[in-house]
């Protein structure tokens, strides 16, 4: 996976005068050909659908060609002088734990989901609201009358109910969920070997 934002990213693409300070031309264009074609084989093993695909197979893509899990890059790495393949890293793809979405996918495991924000609702006269509590099941399962809202200070009740109990104290909390194997990169490394002696031969003897 590649960690750094897109934009950094870029500055180590092979065409770069940031690489091509490190290596001649053929040798970046045979490294570049090599990461082309392992990212080709990656980005051609997600289908696009809607539902999860089965484990231990390549993840389905819900997003056109290019984003998500296929928005996949080959840089150059200075200190180990070679080709680096993978998803790119944003905010939004980072779990509470500190796993991402492409490191799960890749190698399964057990994720602590981040906590969704409840949505805020500003309540008015005419609308249904919460005003008086009528049961509660568990400490963590509370019921409200919902009547219509009538007057300035039922709004003012029924926002201060909602603001408290629900944005604050009773937020859907995240959990922990169990992820199968769902490898992409290191099945499209696997194929892509056998081909990669001829390519890196190609590049070398080029013009």
């Amino acid at each position: 996976m590649i960690t750094m934002k897109p934009a950094k990213a870029k500055n180590f693409f092979f065409d770069r005068a940031l690489v091509t300070q490190y290596m001649d031309r053929k040798t970046a264009s045979a490294l570049a050909k090599g990461g082309g074609l392992i990212r080709r084989i990656a980005q051609n093993s997600m289908r696009s659908r809607k539902k999860a695909s089965a484990p231990g197979t390549p993840p389905s893509r819900h997003k056109p060609r290019g984003q998500g899990l296929t928005y996949i890059l080959y840089i150059f790495d200075p200190r180990t002088k070679s080709v680096v393949i993978g998803p790119v890293l944003f905010p939004n793809t980072v779990n509470a734990d500190g796993t991402t979405a492409p490191e799960v996918n890749e190698f399964g495991g057990r994720v602590r989901r981040r906590a969704k924000r409840a949505q805020g609702h500003v309540f008015s006269i005419g609308e249904r609201g919460p005003i008086r509590e009528i049961s509660q099941p568990s400490p963590r399962s509370k019921r409200f009358a919902r009547p219509i809202l009538v007057s300035a200070k039922q709004v003012e009740r029924a926002q201060r109910i909602h603001d408290e109990y629900v944005l604050f104290r009773f937020a859907a909390t995240g959990g922990v969920a169990n992820y199968p194997k769902r490898a992409f990169m290191g099945p499209a490394l696997e194929v892509a070997k056998p081909k990669l002696p001829e390519l890196w031969a190609s590049a070398v003897q080029s013009n």
